[in-house]
């Protein structure tokens, strides 16, 4: 006799009744950007085929954006070096003379 088994849900997705869920643990280092732990979001899908896919899409966008937060809260290399014009975006830059 043969047991089953479980059905392998694609990546960051969960079944709730019948439609796919995205879920994602927000990264320690961006906690506080968020009022929840995890990013959880309806594919509006029952197709395991379209969870696939938005979940990949939804998964790059998040990384993508994840990416972005972490440059904006990061000191430019040579930051000394920068323009006034250059530094006036920026209010997190600190003089830094670590430069070749």
């Amino acid at each position: 006799m043969r047991t089953q088994i479980p059905p392998k849900y694609p990546a960051y997705t969960y079944l709730k009744g019948n439609v796919y869920y995205f879920s994602c643990a927000i990264p320690a280092d961006l906690k506080n950007y968020y009022s929840k732990p995890r990013v959880i979001q309806s594919l509006r899908t029952t197709s395991r085929r379209h969870a696939v896919n938005s979940s990949r899409l939804l998964s790059v966008r998040l990384e993508d954006y994840w990416h972005d937060l972490r440059l904006r809260n990061t000191e430019p290399p040579c930051a000394h070096l920068l323009t006034r014009e250059h530094l006036q975006g920026s209010s997190t830059v600190k003089k830094n003379t670590n430069c070749p």
